[in-house]
């Protein structure tokens, strides 16, 4: 509010003589009329605060009217104070100043302690190192709304199950942090930028992240997604406490559901949220909510979710308590997949399924997901579309979906072979041509090689029995044929190196 107001309010004469858009006239006794201000008092309450330029104006308004007091041209000068204020009054509701039009180029703020606060925080950090609970609560007494000493007593109050008096610390130091706010620090316009590698600027991402779980746990999700929403504006780009694995789910459970597809869509190019399974399966979760009955996006939505991230669907299933089918069980692409992850997306499903479970529990997902499990499962045995499920290279761990390569994987040489002897298996995976039954080796009757000669046909008359008898010999003779060419040779030894009794020896 600027100081013109507040003058304004206290009945100044100078502003009372200088307004005239809301001053009336009133007849009074006489015929004499007198002016009264059109003032409603409770306007305040829904004013809206004035731009840095709007308060400098104002101020430099009152200089110069109070400087020429006394001056014969004082009410000229006056008169043209107002007719200035009423032209720049119709500007201001059309367009901003100058300096408030001025583009939004993002601002970066930090926290400053003062030296008497620094003085605090070193003997809160000796605190600490003590291991002396009795010595933070000493601080407190002495500090009642130092931040880092409010949040240590939190986590040791719920450490106790004192959730209240744990939540009642963080939100005074969330206050005291709010009072420290800069004037120009508006956290409503998204442009502020805290940048968390300074250690003072830390405090406030802490508190407001325990902040909104403590909110959360009192069903107020609604609350807790703005408070992830301004969290990620300060700083969108780091996002050091990893609000988007956390804001998925309280836009779900608020219910917010085209936001979080919007959000979603917006950020995808990006960030590839698609990338990170709680917004893979979130986001199709969405969709089936505002599908109004069609759920065939929501169910391919679902489905991508399960060819990328198999390895979400037993612990979800688990945890739900859902008894699984005998199908789901014994199939290879739900529990080989699940083995091969690698660790860093084991964790991101575990805190996934801990967090978002509930929501699988409600209404009639658990039937959709039941469903759309199936269709995978089709998909998988008819080798439809799983490029999803692909091996994980650690080079490339995570390619976006319009990922530009100048490069294609190469397909893997099939040997086609009916034979299933382990023996087989080996040697043709380590020679790469390696014939399972070559032409001219160990044919029937022949045994100047070594070995003797087979029959056939088995003792039944079929060719099953010769078909094995034949695959043995064939491995036993490559077998030696491998052995003499990976012989070294022989070296001969030079005159020098033999011994004179060697004949002797010998």
């Amino acid at each position: 509010m600027s100081s013109r107001v507040l003058r304004k309010l206290q009945g100044d004469k100078d502003v009372v003589d200088d307004i005239s858009d809301t001053e009336t006239d009133i007849p009074v006794s006489g015929g004499a009329r007198r002016k009264q201000l059109n003032i409603n008092r409770y306007d305040l309450l829904n004013q809206q605060s004035h731009s840095e330029s709007e308060v400098k104006e104002d101020d430099n308004e009152t200089e110069a009217a109070k400087s020429c007091e006394g001056d014969p041209n004082h009410e000229a000068v006056k008169r043209k104070k107002k007719k200035k204020k009423k032209k720049s009054g119709k500007h201001v509701n059309t367009q901003r100043s100058s300096e408030d039009n001025a583009d939004q180029g993002v601002q970066y703020f930090t926290y400053e302690h003062s030296q008497s606060y620094r003085q605090i925080q070193n003997k809160f950090l000796e605190s600490v190192e003590s291991l002396n609970p009795d010595n933070i609560v000493a601080i407190i007494n002495d500090h009642p709304y130092h931040i880092d000493t409010l949040i240590q007593l939190s986590d040791l109050c719920k450490l106790s199950e004192d959730l209240a008096m744990a939540a009642e610390f963080i939100e005074r130091a969330l206050y005291c942090l709010e009072c420290a706010f800069h004037p120009l620090f508006n956290v409503a316009q998204g442009n502020c930028r805290l940048d968390y590698r300074r250690q003072e600027n830390r405090a406030l991402y802490i508190t407001l992240f325990k902040h909104l779980v403590f909110v959360g746990g009192r069903a107020c999700c609604r609350t807790s997604l703005e408070f992830c929403k301004l969290l990620l504006s300060l700083d969108p780009d780091g996002d050091p406490l990893a609000i988007k694995l956390a804001i998925d789910f309280y836009a779900l459970r608020a219910r917010e559901y085209n936001w979080l597809i919007d959000f979603s869509e917006e950020w995808e190019s990006s960030k590839n949220l698609s990338q990170l399974p709680n917004f893979a399966f979130s986001t199709a979760v969405a969709h089936f909510y505002t599908s109004n009955g069609d759920t065939a996006k929501a169910d391919n939505f679902l489905q991508n979710a399960l060819l990328m991230f198999p390895g979400v669907l037993m612990p979800l299933l688990e945890k739900c308590s859902v008894q699984i089918d005998s199908r789901v069980m014994t199939h290879m692409f739900f529990t080989v997949n699940e083995q091969k992850q690698p660790a860093a997306l084991t964790q991101l499903i575990q805190l996934y399924v801990s967090r978002c479970y509930h929501i699988w529990k409600v209404g009639d997902l658990v039937h959709w997901l039941e469903k759309n499990v199936h269709l995978v499962l089709d998909r998988v045995d008819k080798n439809d579309a799983i490029d999803f499920s692909g091996p994980v290279l650690d080079f490339d761990p995570l390619p976006p979906k319009d990922s530009i390569n100048i490069y294609t994987r190469p397909k893997r040489p099939t040997v086609s072979s009916n034979s299933s002897i382990p023996l087989g298996i080996f040697f043709r995976s380590i020679l790469p041509n390696f014939n399972q039954i070559p032409p001219n080796l160990l044919e029937p009757g022949r045994e100047e090689d070594g070995a003797a000669a087979l029959p056939v046909y088995g003792n039944d008359g079929n060719n099953e029995g010769g078909d094995l008898r034949r695959s043995v010999a064939s491995l036993v003779g490559a077998m030696r044929d491998l052995l003499n060419n990976i012989r070294p040779e022989m070296e001969v030894p030079n005159d020098a190196d033999v011994d004179e009794d060697y004949d002797d020896l010998t």
